[in-house]
């Protein structure tokens, strides 16, 4: 359920206290249907920038957890300006609740044709890890490369892994 809420709001109530940026509307998503929870940013349309963590499945079918990062339109810090869908960026590390997370990292396209980094944990520990995170707290506190640091919501998470939507034989 989608909710939006003054970056003020979000800092007292739901991230404890952290803040993020100076000013601003951020838009929160739990875990849903849809079977991700993200948190923005918000900039307008062109210049949001945010993470959203995502169920998937890699290419060899195994489920598993993207964190997506998303950034304003032009901004050549994602390292995807000028590639095209699922071109390699490499080894990125990310901060999961304050352990570092060696991702692997490709860029991606959304439907509105934005390119955005896509990573994964490398390892089968790293992925464990990030999952026992979701399964286990109620935020996640994820910070990327360019010190982006968002808490992202693991309500509701444990129901989105099991639905057998996320389950395919």
């Amino acid at each position: 359920m989608k909710r939006l809420l003054s970056l003020t709001a979000l800092s007292l109530s739901l991230l404890s206290g952290s803040t993020f940026a100076s000013s601003g509307e951020v838009s929160y998503f739990s875990w849903s249907d849809d079977n991700a929870a993200s948190l923005y940013l918000d900039g307008g349309i062109d210049n949001s920038k945010g993470i959203i963590v995502k169920i998937g499945q890699s290419e060899g079918g195994d489920k598993r957890l993207y964190i997506n990062r998303h950034y304003p339109k032009g901004d050549n810090f994602s390292g995807c300006i000028g590639k095209t869908y699922e071109d390699d960026i490499g080894y990125l590390y990310y901060e999961i609740d304050n352990q570092a997370v060696k991702m692997y990292a490709f860029c991606n396209t959304d439907s509105s044709n934005n390119n955005y980094v896509s990573a994964t944990p490398v390892s089968n520990k790293g992925q464990a890890f990030l999952l026992n995170k979701f399964k286990s707290k109620q935020y996640v506190k994820i910070k990327a490369v360019d010190n982006l640091e968002l808490n992202i919501s693991a309500k509701g998470f444990t129901k989105a892994w099991n639905s057998p939507a996320n389950n395919p034989i």
